[in-house]
């Protein structure tokens, strides 16, 4: 297989003697590498960047010379030696990030397992996509690499998941009456505006007196607001809590939010109690 250690071992003999010198092994034409021949005859090279597919193997032994600058023994080939190299399996991985609403799309990139020879990638990289459009709603979204070639790998891919998040809102609450002050009967209109880093939030948002459900409406534009007369006599502490509408996923895109809340005054209304009128007869 592609990236495995192969080792080619040249014995050198003769009728007489054991010849030294150097073997030169050779993929077809490509010099591999060469090696001494032992005292023991054999010459050894060890590769593991043979290439996916077949090969003829040789070794060409060329002796060393002697003391007479001369060569004891002639030079010689071996026989041809077929090796084949299967393609080493190589698994293509996407990444699975995450990001909030409304931020730009995360490059998606692939990592890898089974790069032999200290590859950092297949010759030809795979290209590496989401799903999910800019500006997509909340919820995960499918990644993926594809279209990765090299001749020397067997290639398998393993999808990914993009993980979209709510984005944190801010809600801020007014009150109509001046310096949050009112007497008791009048009509006061509470708006609350809901307001994010990116898009304008929908939903509906439900206005409170403490504990008490003063009632609930709907954003429009980023607003919403309710009026009312029922609020008594005293201070009155007010707040707006804002909940998203569901998205395409049925998940929210924007975080839950509340407003500070706001101290409206009400004070007492005047009350004036006239007396009726009546005219007797004396003695009746």
């Amino acid at each position: 297989t592609y990236g495995d250690s192969v080792t080619l071992t040249a014995a050198v003999s003769s009728s007489f003697g054991t010849p030294s010198g150097m073997v030169k092994f050779m993929d077809g034409s490509t010099h591999l590498g060469s090696a001494s021949v032992s005292p023991h005859g054999a010459a050894s090279l060890s590769t593991t960047t043979l290439a996916a597919g077949l090969h003829t193997v040789s070794a060409v032994f060329t002796p060393a010379t002697n003391s007479q600058s001369l060569t004891n023994y002639t030079s010689s080939s071996s026989a041809i030696l077929h090796q084949t190299v299967a393609p080493a399996p190589l698994t293509i991985a996407a990444s699975s990030p995450s990001t909030p609403y409304g931020a730009k799309m995360p490059t998606i990139v692939p990592s890898y397992a089974g790069l032999q020879n200290g590859q950092a990638a297949p010759s030809s990289p795979p290209t590496c996509a989401t799903t999910a459009l800019p500006g997509a709603d909340v919820g995960t979204y499918a990644t993926s690499c594809s279209s990765a070639a090299d001749s020397n790998y067997s290639i398998s891919y393993v999808p990914g998941t993009l993980t979209i998040s709510a984005l944190a809102s801010t809600t801020a609450l007014v009150s109509s009456s001046t310096k949050n002050s009112s007497t008791y009967g009048d009509s006061v209109t509470l708006t609350a505006a809901v307001s994010s880093s990116f898009g304008t939030p929908s939903g509906t948002v439900l206005f409170t007196d403490g504990s008490t459900h003063l009632g609930s409406a709907p954003l429009s534009s980023g607003s919403a607001s309710l009026s009312t007369s029922l609020l008594t006599a005293g201070k009155h502490s007010l707040s707006a809590v804002y909940t998203s509408a569901a998205n395409s996923q049925g998940l929210i895109n924007y975080t839950p939010s509340s407003s500070t809340p706001l101290t409206q005054t009400v004070a007492k209304a005047p009350s004036t109690i006239t007396a009726s009128s009546a005219t007797i007869s004396y003695g009746a």
